[in-house]
């Protein structure tokens, strides 16, 4: 219980930050064939795709489209080490930076 709340705690303080959205690293060409092969074995990762992934799992339109997923909420989910009903991923910071800049590339108002 005390993981889910500090996680919880963490999303809501990153996502309270300022947006990182300007000048992102990453390429998200790179993040898009990395969740292609990895991540869209429980989440729908293509732009547009609504519904839920296995599980439930949030799409990644979904994803981009909630505005308290800042790129620093994002990474704070992809580099936890307590993922709630998620494999442990273990990504390199670029791996992890070209995630990120394939999710906020899906959402049209940047």
């Amino acid at each position: 219980m005390w993981k889910a709340v500090c996680l919880a705690l963490g999303i809501a303080l990153a996502a309270s930050g300022p947006s990182l959205a300007e000048d992102l690293p990453g390429d998200p060409a790179l993040g898009q064939q990395l969740a292609e092969e990895v991540c869209s074995a429980c989440h729908g990762v293509e732009k547009g795709m609504q519904e839920p992934g296995r599980d439930g799992a949030p799409s990644f339109q979904n994803i981009a489209d909630n505005r308290t997923m800042t790129p620093l909420a994002i990474r704070f989910i992809l580099q936890s080490t307590e993922k709630q009903n998620m494999p442990n991923l273990i990504l390199t910071a670029d791996e992890t930076d070209d995630v990120i800049a394939y999710i906020r590339g899906l959402d049209d108002e940047g």
